[in-house]
């Protein structure tokens, strides 16, 4: 293990301001992107000041101190930082990887109540500990960005399935599976119209008020809350990107304010937990059997199905274009968005008559849910294994020497 350096980012390259470009003159698509800014390109124009194999800092807007490792060419706009210049002792790839490993500590450098935005006199100081030996540099950054070739990949994989299951949820959603197993077709099966638009014959069309036991939520008022031996309450905040509750994140409230509340909400295995408020609504979650007991804050409601409709098949539907753009009509000339819960109960929903039907759809797009979350949980193991690295590995603890 060869000994290890201090020094501040302004000692080891030199920190450049992009220039501004208007945005009238920016396109969709184009030789160059322009960052500005963001985590992702402003737009593309024809020009580029930067070269490719640059690291960049965003300067300023709620991304600011943003780090990424741009490949190619491009424009670096009035917003944003590169690196340019590098000392001969600092390796490119590691001071990515390492910039990135600090990468929060970098974006509280930000300042401003309008337009944050990060100081380049803050930016310089901003200490760089790294091996006096450029090849441990150099296994560190093969290392860390082996890691995250396999984290980009699995993206992919996620992104693939993402799209495959809304593809099939407008499918099976607006068509469904018949006694043989087929997707129905207009070309082939006979429809009828509905509020929703043309539907099988075999289907109805009705709303959440004639299809459901219970839509409620909890009372308005603030429920006490506790730290130890309580109970678990979930708020629109707690639902992950897909739809799940994450309840490592959730609140607790005590026994008694639970129990108090279980006349209005008294959430179980089989019902959903649907958000109604704030950025977070329009999700919705299916209370599976191994979930822990829970409370609802008001600002999600409690959903149980009538016998004629399976709850999971309503869980995908609400999921849906047709149900999500109901929403839209509804919320979208207000300021907060809210939805009462007698506004949800008129929402229609089309569905068939035949439980077996229902059944046979949700098994389908059971499947296919299944294969994403096994790889959503495959990059969150990825994840994890990248930051125990960064900390090992960037901050001197292990070899790899």
């Amino acid at each position: 293990m060869s000994d290890w350096k201090n020094k501040t980012l302004s000692q080891l390259a030199t920190i450049q301001k992009g220039k501004q470009i208007n945005r009238k003159l920016l396109s969709k698509d184009g030789d160059y992107y322009v960052l500005n800014g963001g985590q992702s390109a402003s737009g593309y124009f024809d020009e580029w000041n930067t070269e490719g194999d640059t690291i960049s800092i965003s300067e300023g807007g709620n991304s600011c101190g943003y780090v990424a490792y741009n490949r190619e060419k491009f424009w670096s706009g009035g917003h944003n930082y590169t690196l340019k210049f590098l000392s001969p002792e600092i390796d490119l790839s590691y001071l990515y990887h390492y910039l990135k490993y600090k990468e929060w500590e970098i974006m509280r450098l930000r300042v401003g109540s309008g337009l944050p935005n990060i100081q380049k006199k803050d930016l310089s100081k901003v200490a760089i500990s790294y091996a006096e030996d450029k090849k441990e540099q150099e296994k560190i950054a093969q290392i860390l960005s082996t890691i995250d070739r396999v984290i980009e990949k699995t993206k992919a994989v996620i992104d693939k399935y993402r799209a495959i299951r809304e593809g099939l949820l407008q499918t099976l959603l607006t068509n469904g599976v018949d006694e043989q197993g087929n997707i129905r077709s207009p070309k082939t099966h006979k429809y009828k119209p509905s509020p929703l638009g043309d539907i099988p014959e075999e289907w109805d069309c009705l709303t959440m008020e004639l299809l459901t036991q219970k839509i409620a939520d909890r009372d308005h008022t603030t429920p006490e809350y506790v730290v130890n031996d309580g109970v678990l309450i979930v708020s629109p905040v707690d639902f992950d990107e897909n739809d799940d509750i994450d309840f490592s994140h959730c609140a607790m409230i005590s026994k008694e304010a639970h129990e108090k509340n279980k006349k209005r909400t008294d959430v179980r295995y089989d019902d959903l937990v649907f958000t109604r408020i704030g950025a977070g609504l329009g999700k919705v979650c299916y209370v599976s059997e191994d979930m822990p007991e829970f409370s609802i804050l008001h600002s999600a409601c409690q959903i149980r199905t009538k016998k004629i409709l399976k709850s999971k098949y309503l869980c995908y539907f609400i999921k849906s274009k047709t149900f999500q753009n109901q929403i839209y009509k509804e919320i979208q000339s207000i300021g907060v968005p809210d939805l009462g819960l007698d506004k949800i109960a008129r929402f229609y929903v089309k569905f068939p008559v035949d439980l077996k039907e229902q059944l046979r759809i949700i098994e389908k797009l059971d499947a296919i849910n299944k294969v994403l979350l096994e790889n959503c949980s495959l990059l969150t193991k990825y994840k994890r294994q990248k930051q125990g690295l960064m900390q090992d590995l960037l901050s001197n603890t292990v070899s790899v020497v």
